[in-house]
Formats: C-alpha cells, structure tokens, sequence
C-alpha cells in the first residue's frame, strides 16, 4: 500500500520540532538548518490547532520552553506519543529536562508505591 502524496516520510530524514515561538526557538533553528538528513520546524504552541500540528508531523524529538504557556500543548502530546523524545530547556536556570512518555496503570496505590519503589531501585543503582 502506498502513502498518500505529502504524507510519507524520506528514509533517514528525522523530524525535529522546536515549541514555541521565541527568539531562543528561532535561534536554534537558525543554527541547525544546515544540517543535513533533519528537517527542523517551528511551531507555535499558542495556536490552537498546535496538538493536531505535532500530531501530523510526527516528529522524533521535541524540543520545547518549560514555561508553562510554551508547554502545555506538548505535555498532551507527551501523554499520547511514546516513540517521541521530549526535550524541555529551562533558559533561566541553564537546563535541559528529558522527559519519557512511558506509563502504565495504576489502579491502587500499591501499584503507585511499587512504581516508586523501582524508580529508587534504578536510581540507586546508577549510584553505584
């Protein structure tokens, strides 16, 4: 079967979609547009179509503003999109959050303690 015209994706192009319309967004795509093999696009999160725009792009990373109007758009899609790596940068404090759109079910609390449980396992661990 074949992909509708405009819908499928170059072979070892990645998408990156930069979240917000900022002077800090603009520059960083102005830094990476020369590089080959990832198309780069900005998208303003103050739009109210802006989900439906990253769901239709389908990109592999998302770099987005952790302030809470730049953001919350993305946390929507982080909710659904588990393949999608998502970057936050905190400029004021010099940051960068990665966030993992892994879940699973919690129907009691005792599933939540064990959750929390294996995060200090594995966080332990990285310690050693």
């Amino acid at each position: 079967m074949t992909e509708p015209a405009g819908e499928e994706k170059v072979i070892g192009v990645r998408v990156l979609a930069l979240c917000g319309e900022t002077l800090f967004m603009e520059g960083i795509d102005a830094s990476l547009q020369d590089r080959e093999g990832v198309e780069i696009v900005l998208v303003d999160t103050s739009r109210p179509d802006a989900v439906q725009v990253l769901d239709k792009l389908d990109p592999d990373i998302i770099l987005f503003d952790l302030t809470p109007d730049q953001s919350n758009c993305v946390f929507t899609v982080l909710r659904t999109h588990t393949d999608i790596v998502f970057i936050g940068l905190d400029t004021a404090r010099d940051l960068a959050l990665f966030l993992s759109a892994e879940w699973c079910r919690l129907p009691s609390v005792a599933d939540l303690n064990q959750v929390i449980e294996a995060q200090f396992q594995l966080k332990n661990r990285r310690r050693l």
